[in-house]
């Protein structure tokens, strides 16, 4: 009983130092950063350094089409004066327009970027495109993504939205996610290990 319970100690803090280093692992790569001087449209933006940036593998209403101003306002609040971060995928690529396309992020709390193509169609406001965008796939991207950093994650990973919003119908936004930071999730992962170290002590000393 007592090689039982230390193998299963042993297990836990494997599976969970296994847990740590995937979740770890999963961060974004960026080429470039910039800040948001003036939305265009849905799905475009100028910085305030003059570069013109279109949010890859997504496609949101032209002007006069239904949902055009919903689009942009929605972009305009999400990212507007803020700083992005620009993920350009294998290579630097701009669509016939000269507007450099990309995966754009931003800083959702001290340990999370959202990112923001990925935002626009969760919300309803963009369909995903994965055609002519530098290789980039709309079904591998994740919402939010840790940002690179050596300190611990968050022991489980983040819940995704399984929403199916109805494309450039909605006046608001419909899902209002709430991403955790990790100074609570480590405190938790310390307790649950040194709660199980005690344990295996406590039981050691009662078998002697």
């Amino acid at each position: 009983m007592h090689h039982r319970l230390l193998t299963i100690v042993t297990v836990t803090i494997i599976g969970l130092a296994v847990s740590f280093s995937l979740v770890t692992a999963e961060s974004i790569s960026t080429a470039d950063t910039g800040v948001v001087a003036t939305v265009i449209d849905g799905s475009s933006f100028q910085l305030s350094s003059g570069g013109t940036i279109k949010l890859a593998a997504v496609d949101t209403p032209s002007s006069g089409q239904a949902g055009y101003s919903e689009s942009k306002n929605y972009l305009t609040v999400l990212i507007q004066g803020k700083t992005v971060y620009l993920d350009t995928g294998v290579a630097a690529t701009t669509d016939q327009q000269g507007r450099l396309l990309c995966i754009v992020y931003i800083d959702y709390n001290s340990t999370h970027h959202e990112n923001i193509n990925m935002a626009m169609i969760q919300n309803g406001y963009a369909v995903p495109n994965s055609t002519s965008n530098n290789g980039f796939d709309p079904g591998t991207w994740t919402w939010f993504v840790l940002k690179q950093t050596p300190t611990a994650t968050p022991s489980a990973t983040i819940a995704q939205s399984t929403a199916t919003p109805t494309p450039f119908s909605q006046p608001s936004p419909s899902i209002n996610p709430t991403i955790p930071e990790l100074s609570t999730n480590i405190t938790l992962l310390i307790t649950a290990i040194a709660t199980l170290l005690v344990a295996a002590q406590l039981f050691k000393k009662k078998k002697k």
